[in-house]
């Protein structure tokens, strides 16, 4: 049983340091995949040089000879560091900002569009011609080093009325919601960020409101979003619905085709407005308590 055991944990050992062994070889591979230019990954197409040096496709274009020995470039693509390449594990760009994952060059594209520390831009500003982009990161951890959430600080100091503060709102809209009306804010609830999305189509008579959680999309699914809808004439006349908040990877018009969120018909909807067709709903934003949480 000794030497059992022993030989156990030498197999063990051995696959530790083999697993080890391959990924900083493929780390000091990755580390010459380098474009001489704009210094990004190189991925195919790859061209080179008289003399084998390689170059991005896009840098090709605006260079005629290599910054390494100044010969010409060819346009024949260098298909054997190609094929190497598609077989490692890059970084994330983001890694600086905190992102650690590894993937194929095929696979990080896929990422790029759902890394947590991936730039956002500024939505509410949109409307304005607004060209800012930041990050988000939590919440939780910025308080704690004294540092501030880009997107979060952005929208408070340029956008303050597309921001709110609290878990729970009492939303009013006093203009006629029925001539059509799109909005799209950013609520800091629950030490998190979520993109408050609402609309009134007049095209498809029918009012949308969702929710969504700005960071990790496996982490969308840990909060909820609560409509609450009175009627003026009948405070017992109520519609409540209740929904886990979104990802803010999906696109907005896709949750609202899905009607995974808060779908009325106008014609529902006429019950409960003013006289006016003005809107006034609650909205209430909550973290799920687990047994593990609590």
């Amino acid at each position: 049983m000794y030497f059992c055991s022993v030989g156990v944990n030498a197999i063990a050992a051995l696959e530790m340091m083999s697993e080890i062994s391959l990924d900083i070889v493929n780390d000091s591979i990755v580390s010459l995949f380098e474009c001489p230019v704009c210094y990004e990954y190189l991925a195919p197409p790859i061209y080179q040089c008289k003399h084998a040096h390689n170059i991005c496709s896009n840098c090709k274009l605006q260079v005629t000879r290599c910054p390494s020995c100044c010969e010409i470039f060819l346009d024949s693509r260098s298909v054997f560091v190609e094929q190497i390449a598609e077989r490692l594990l890059y970084p994330c760009k983001n890694v600086e900002f905190g992102c650690n994952v590894k993937h194929s060059l095929q696979d990080m594209v896929e990422h790029y569009n759902d890394c947590p520390h991936r730039m956002y831009e500024c939505l509410p500003g949109k409307a304005t011609s607004s060209r800012w982009k930041g990050r988000s990161i939590d919440i939780l951890m910025h308080i704690k080093k004294g540092r501030s959430i880009d997107i979060l600080m952005h929208i408070k100091n340029t956008h303050v009325e597309s921001c709110w503060m609290v878990d729970e709102n009492c939303i009013v809209y006093e203009l006629n919601v029925f001539d059509g009306t799109e909005d799209i804010q950013l609520i800091a609830a629950c030490h998190e960020v979520f993109w408050y999305n609402f609309k009134c189509d007049t095209t498809e008579k029918k009012m949308f409101l969702a929710i969504q959680y700005i960071g990790p999309k496996e982490l969308a699914s840990n909060f909820t979003y609560e409509f609450e809808l009175r009627a003026n004439a009948d405070q017992e006349m109520s519609i409540n619905m209740k929904n886990r908040t979104h990802p803010d990877t999906e696109k907005v018009s896709d949750i609202y085709e899905s009607a995974c969120c808060v779908v009325l018909d106008f014609a529902m909807l006429r019950y409960y407005v003013g006289s006016d067709n003005n809107l006034c709903f609650n909205l209430l934003v909550k973290k799920i308590v687990t047994m593990d949480s609590a």
